[in-house]
């Protein structure tokens, strides 16, 4: 079993639009949040991640992001945005997400969002696309994890909008 980087949420009047739901932007929010807190759990305590990549020229840029939305969350839900790694290159990887709604008795009910984001390394000096520094790879490599849910596997289990 590979790690999970868990981030907690609960929905506040401000995360919410005039339907009464999660305005969906705020979705990308919780993922961008947990991110960038599995780069701080990375690396060792105290340390910053803008000082490390810094110090080993380099710079992460993102290549792509996506996220699809399953189900709403609504004032007050207990969400928990969770973060893993797939698809390592020598230069990229990906970061993926899941949003799930704690408040949900059943957990198959409970999957609001998934989504991913491609980062690509890049060199400060050049300019040009670099490899993925060792400690940072090794260190991610621990929450790898299996492909999320494939949208045949949510259109059978009734949660994807698909093309409505």
């Amino acid at each position: 079993m590979s790690k999970v980087l868990s981030y907690e949420t609960r929905i506040t009047i401000g995360d919410t639009n005039v339907m009464g739901n999660v305005y969906w932007v705020n979705f990308c929010k919780m993922f961008g949040v947990a991110r960038e807190l599995f780069l701080f759990a990375l690396l060792p305590k105290g340390l910053k991640p803008t000082d490390v990549l810094s110090s080993l020229g380099v710079v992460i840029e993102t290549a792509d992001v996506n996220m699809k939305f399953l189900q709403s969350a609504f004032l007050g839900d207990n969400l928990v945005t969770n973060i893993t790694t797939r698809n390592f290159g020598q230069c990229s990887v990906e970061v993926c997400c899941e949003i799930i709604n704690q408040d949900v008795a059943d957990p198959k009910d409970s999957l609001l969002a998934i989504g991913s984001q491609r980062l690509v390394f890049i060199d400060t000096s050049t300019g040009k696309i670099a490899k993925i520094p060792e400690g940072l790879k090794v260190a991610a490599l621990e929450y790898e994890a299996i492909a999320p849910p494939t949208v045949l596997q949510l259109n059978l289990a009734g949660r994807y909008f698909g093309n409505i």
